[in-house]
């Protein structure tokens, strides 16, 4: 009997020890697998997180979705643009006292200030075009256009004029209507669009060897940066994806987001803004 009960002790305690040990052994292996891979583990759910991301921002949109929604932004920003009757406009136009008959370097600041009226009244009319569809809006468009591009663009001297106070104002006004003709004007006006698209790049050009990404220069010229070169990256957009893609790999696009916080301006900022949204949709 004493036989029996020493054996069952020491059996017992044979198993006690043997489980008790296993048991420390599995928790510091679990420690020890633990330390080796949670670093590990943890970056790789970062990563695919990350790419996940960077996935979906780099998710490829249809270009027509693009150009729809850029339509879709200039139609719904009618607010900021002035309701001119076309009467108003052929007065502009037939004064041979305005804007539209002096030599640019001759502008003062009333001039500047009726021709951005005038170039706002196009984009107006343009917007009603693309909401109604009269012919007579995009008419009253395409000959705004015509008679800025006589009386001014034909006589302009590109070197003079960068050095005009007014140049740049000129060319934000100016490229904001051009821009909205490319996109609310049909393709029945291709060769008037092309026109456009021809301008906006002449007039913006300029500014090429000037972007500089230095926090002073950027505080001096927020505005040139940003309504210049939205108008510039969407028309090469529409008709030169090799200028565009030039454009995108010099950095503009972070340019201008870092140029965005300086402007102040209540009107027209955030229809650039609205632009600009768009222009991230695309997949550069």
């Amino acid at each position: 009997m004493i036989i029996i009960i020493i054996i069952v002790v020491v059996l017992t305690i044979n198993h006690v020890v043997k489980y008790s040990f296993n048991d420390i052994y599995m928790e510091n292996d679990e420690k020890i697998n633990l330390n080796e891979v949670s670093i590990p583990i943890k970056h790789i759910n970062d990563n695919n997180n990350y790419n996940d991301d960077k996935k979906r921002k780099k998710k490829k949109i249809p270009k027509i979705a693009i150009i729809n929604r850029i339509q879709k932004i200039l139609k719904n920003n009618s607010r900021i643009f002035p309701d001119c009757d076309n009467k108003e406009i052929d007065e502009f136009s037939n004064d041979f006292e305005s804007f539209l008959y002096k030599n640019f370097e001759d502008w003062n600041e009333n001039d500047d200030e009726h021709f951005r009226y005038y170039c706002d009244c196009g984009v107006k009319k343009l917007q009603n075009y693309g909401i109604n569809k009269h012919k007579i809006d995009v008419n009253v468009a395409t000959d705004i256009i015509y008679h800025i591009d006589e009386k001014i663009l034909k006589h302009l001297d590109d070197n003079r004029a960068k050095n005009q106070s007014y140049y740049y104002n000129f060319a934000i006004y100016l490229t904001r209507l051009l821009l909205s003709y490319e996109f609310l004007a049909d393709d029945g006006f291709m060769d008037n669009k092309l026109i456009c698209h021809e301008v906006i790049n002449k007039l913006t050009d300029v500014f090429n060897d000037e972007l500089h990404s230095t926090d002073d220069w950027i505080s001096l010229n927020p505005k040139k940066i940003v309504y210049l070169n939205i108008p510039r990256l969407l028309t090469n957009y529409l008709y030169d994806l090799n200028k565009f893609n030039e454009f995108i790999d010099n950095g503009i696009i972070d340019l201008i987001r870092k140029s965005f916080s300086q402007v102040n301006d209540r009107q027209y900022k955030y229809f650039y803004l609205d632009l600009f949204d768009a222009l991230e949709m695309i997949n550069y």
